[in-house]
């Protein structure tokens, strides 16, 4: 069925790949918390075949694929699937030599990447521009500030990029001397964006993130 649902969506070769992608993603990040298009658009960046895509082409993505996957508007505009077996669908073609679709090592390979990426450009201190320092607790508008300093690709990021770290660690995957993830986690982790990736934890009311980080 979900074959047909999909055959049926795209139009030619370029389409399919792009959707396929796009999917792939969806189920990446399902795992951790679902994006919006707006998210997935930003992850999509830096794919060489997908240099020009935005959230206008993730959300007409979705609309082809209505059938299987809806917009969240109660969850941040979060791109879901309509029952648990279409993630379960896509988990089985990216995890075989299906025709077409990416493999599961190389979707959480440019997943990392990209979330190294936003926390080495966006990371900065006093993220919320909290005026005095008070315990999170005590800060009324807490939520608020996150949304409007806090990127929701940052507030992924932060959460989960060791969640797309192989389990035999990074250093296994192949990348060239100019891209080495491993390089790059190395670097974030010694240096003052350490601090600053633990403050978006704490605002966030999840430190107990960078011990399950370290556990990777």
């Amino acid at each position: 069925l979900y074959d047909q649902i999909l055959h049926g969506a795209w139009g030619n070769q370029e389409d399919a790949s792009v959707m396929r992608t796009v999917l792939g993603i969806v189920k990446a990040a399902a795992d951790n918390r679902p994006l919006s298009a707006k998210a997935i658009a930003i992850f999509l960046l830096g794919r060489e075949d997908q240099q020009e895509w935005n959230e206008g082409h993730v959300l007409n993505i979705v609309g082809k694929l209505r059938a299987v996957l809806y917009i969240d508007h109660s969850m941040n505009a979060a791109i879901r699937a309509y029952h648990a077996s279409f993630y379960e669908y896509i988990g089985e073609r990216t995890s075989t030599l299906s025709s077409g679709w990416e493999r599961t090592e190389a979707i959480h390979r440019h997943m990392l990447r990209k979330c190294v990426q936003v926390l080495g450009s966006e990371l900065r201190f006093n993220i919320c521009d909290i005026e005095t320092p008070v315990f999170n607790k005590n800060i009324p508008d807490l939520a608020r500030r996150i949304s409007n300093h806090m990127s929701e690709a940052l507030q992924y990021s932060s959460l989960f990029w060791f969640t797309h770290l192989p389990s035999e660690g990074p250093s296994t995957w192949p990348e060239t001397a100019a891209d080495n993830i491993a390089e790059k986690i190395l670097e974030l982790l010694s240096s003052i964006r350490l601090l600053f990736w633990l403050e978006t934890l704490s605002l966030q009311g999840s430190v107990r993130q960078s011990l399950l980080a370290c556990d990777k």
